[in-house]
């Protein structure tokens, strides 16, 4: 998806807050590792004299230092595990907790956007969007069929502007009561100003309060033939009205993603 640079710059902001974030809380977890056992703090701080002595060892042609300094550290390592477990402390206790452990919130892994970038991108667009307002306005409560003539005949069909919009309407309901019962995609055609767009709302509004309500939803991305939710609580998701819905093809909930099978039109519901 395209970002701007203010997007860019929100983004990494916020991977800058993390690792501080990170960092603060190792000093913490330190600071009251070493207070309560001093000779913690004393092993570490030989630890890192010997590595430095060691190191100037090298430079000045030493060969000998590298081996005399795996044999010092393995000697003072092993007795700061045995003491950390005596202290009942993980072995990763002196480690950087990380929100993504793949990244280390850096967003990249090997020069690529960690998926953790990714959906914080999703979840960018998704909260500076007015899908919310939109949704307010245009859903099957607020649906008027007084817009649509009862005399206005289409001879293609037969039928009045009135009784297209209602069957429009009525197969719109079909859709998202029949969501995975029916393989089926919806296609809406006519001209600018009809209700196209209102009706495509109607039915991300319908979808989005199966999901739990647009509050639960962190962020929605599609492929091929999938809408795929991120919600922030998938056990609220009412999967056997879901899979009802009409259009709908099937669900799965895995990889923290719940999915809906829309079909071919998945980018016209994504994007409504």
């Amino acid at each position: 998806m395209a970002l701007n640079n203010s997007q860019y710059d929100e983004i990494f902001r916020s991977y800058d807050a993390k690792q501080l974030k990170a960092q603060h809380q190792l000093e913490e977890r330190t600071k009251a590792a070493y207070e309560r056992s001093p000779e913690l703090k004393a092993l570490d701080a030989s630890i890192a004299e010997i590595s430095v002595a060691s190191a100037r060892r090298l430079l000045d042609g030493d060969s000998s230092a590298l081996t005399e300094l795996k044999a010092e550290l393995k000697n003072l390592r092993t007795r700061k595990k045995a003491l950390m477990k005596e202290l009942s402390l993980p072995e990763n206790y002196f480690e950087p907790v990380y929100e993504c452990p793949d990244c280390k919130d850096t967003g990249y892994i090997d020069g690529k956007p960690c998926h953790c970038f990714k959906q914080q991108a999703i979840d960018l667009i998704y909260t500076q969007s007015n899908i919310k307002d939109i949704l307010a306005r245009e859903n099957f409560s607020t649906l008027s069929l007084d817009y649509y003539s009862d005399s206005n005949i289409n001879p293609a069909t037969g039928l009045t502007s009135l009784a297209t919009a209602k069957a429009a309407v009525a197969r719109c309901h079909e859709f998202v009561d029949q969501f995975d019962t029916t393989f089926a995609n919806l296609y809406f055609f006519g001209d600018t100003g009809i209700g196209k767009t209102f009706l495509s709302n109607c039915i991300a509004k319908e979808l989005l309060d199966l999901m739990g309500g647009k509050q639960n939803v962190k962020g929605v991305t599609h492929c091929a033939t999938r809408l795929r939710f991120n919600l922030k609580d998938d056990s609220v998701v009412d999967e056997a009205k879901v899979k009802k819905v009409k259009g709908v093809m099937g669900v799965s909930n895995k990889g923290g993603q719940f999915q809906v099978i829309i079909g071919q039109d998945v980018a016209r519901a994504h994007r409504e």
